[in-house]
């Protein structure tokens, strides 16, 4: 049976990211408040900026099946497949996972799931 879940990638990364999204909306709402009357091109920032946001956070999906984890990305041909029996794994926060070991050289998950229960999923 195949253990599905999402994540996000390092620490650092996820600030850029959410960093970036709250700056669109803030230039969404500074749009709307410079112009008088409704404004289409703040609407249309604010919509893509929540359609990227929400892209981004289910499109990022994690695989536990047969002691294999796939980490898919955006794009199907950046999947991550890395085999559990040669790799390390630590806890490195109370949502953050490092995988160590593999192929593609040292590996940070951050899901909104506990480390401790995702860790369990992979070994």
């Amino acid at each position: 049976m195949a253990y599905k879940f999402a994540y996000q990638g390092a620490k650092t990364e996820i600030l850029i990211f959410w960093g970036l999204i709250i700056s669109a909306l803030s230039l969404a709402v500074v749009i709307q408040c410079e112009t008088v009357g409704f404004s289409w091109i703040a609407l249309i920032v604010a919509l893509a900026t929540l359609f990227l946001a929400f892209w981004q956070l289910f499109s990022l999906q994690g695989q536990v099946q047969d002691g294999v984890l796939r980490l898919q990305r955006l794009l199907p041909s950046n999947t991550l497949t890395i085999t559990l029996q040669d790799v390390q794994i630590a806890v490195t926060g109370k949502h953050s996972v490092r995988i160590t070991g593999s192929s593609y050289g040292d590996i940070d998950i951050t899901s909104w799931i506990k480390a401790e229960n995702l860790t369990a999923h992979l070994r």
